[in-house]
Formats: structure tokens, C-alpha cells, sequence
């Protein structure tokens, strides 16, 4: 379960990934599209399970997004994007090769690295409470589904006794 200071730090990776730039103009009419092009970090937030890992540390990432926003009416869009997002974690854990096991000795002798590259094209409708327009803080709801590729994934696990890699 997230703590506060968890929670908060994940509202304000939002809120820095939501307060990108886009076009200033707010034409209002059927069919005007409006570009949005945004960056932000990405925090990762991971819990041990103390049987199986320890030293879990998140790496830095990062998500690039370019997003058009097609406008149905005053209160109602469409968001069709293309979104690039990159994140990575290394733990201390056990390593069983294929046709072998392990013993849970507690000697979390293997270091492992890992890194996910993803590629994921969000679709989704967004209907707004008030005009964006006529005001500074608009809430509105948004759903939609976005398809997801794995573009690259890298693992590296390396004896932590005889730094061998394996």
C-alpha cells in the first residue's frame, strides 16, 4: 500500500505530465484539432517481498507522448496519441536455471537489472463539466483503452560472489 509521501509523489508526476503544452487557441467548433506534445518523469514505486528479493531500486525513466485532441463539441473530445514510455528496476534476488532450483538461504546472491521500453497509442473520449474556455480549472472525465507494444527489454543477472554474469 502506497504511504503518503508515495501517494504524493505520484500526484505530482501527474500533474507534471498533464501540465504540458498545447495550442493556445480554444476554437470551439466541430472537428478543430488541437496538438499536445508533452515529457515527464516517471517514478517507480516497489515493495520486497523479503522472502524473495531484497534492495529493490527503481531507475530513473522518463515518457515522451505527442496527443491530438479532436473536438466533438464545446464539452466533448476526442484524444488519439502515440506515447513512448521507459522505466527499469534492479533488486538482489535468487537465479535458477532452466532444469534446476534453488534454496531460500537468505544469501540473495544474484544481482538483477532489468529495463522495459513500451510504445502504447492511448484512444479515449473526454467530456468536460463546464467549458475550458470560459474557465481556469475545468474537472472533467476521460476514458478510453490503449494498446500497448513492448518495443525492447533488457535483463542483465550477475553473481554477486564471483561477478559472473549469467
Amino acid at each position: 500500500m502506497l504511504n503518503i509521501k508515495n501517494s504524493f509523489a505520484v500526484l505530482i508526476a501527474i500533474l507534471f505530465a498533464t501540465t504540458t503544452f498545447a495550442d493556445k487557441e480554444f476554437p470551439y467548433r466541430r472537428g478543430v484539432v488541437r496538438h499536445r506534445l508533452s515529457f515527464a518523469p516517471v517514478a517507480s514505486f516497489y515493495k520486497n517481498n523479503p522472502n524473495m528479493t531484497i534492495n529493490t531500486k527503481a531507475k530513473a525513466g522518463f515518457c515522451a507522448s505527442y496527443k491530438t485532441e479532436i473536438f466533438f463539441g464545446k464539452k466533448t473530445n476526442l484524444l488519439v496519441g502515440l506515447e513512448y514510455f521507459n522505466q527499469g528496476f534492479s533488486f538482489q534476488g535468487y537465479y535458477a536455471a532452466p532444469g534446476y532450483t534453488y534454496v531460500f538461504d537468505k544469501t540473495f546472491a544474484y544481482s538483477h537489472t532489468a529495463n522495459v521500453q513500451e510504445i502504447d497509442v492511448p484512444i479515449g473520449l473526454k467530456v468536460a463539466f463546464n467549458m475550458e474556455a470560459d474557465n481556469y480549472f475545468t474537472p472533467y472525465f476521460s476514458g478510453g483503452f490503449c494498446p500497448r507494444y513492448i518495443v525492447g527489454s533488457t535483463s542483465l543477472i550477475v553473481n554477486e560472489i564471483g561477478r559472473a554474469h549469467v
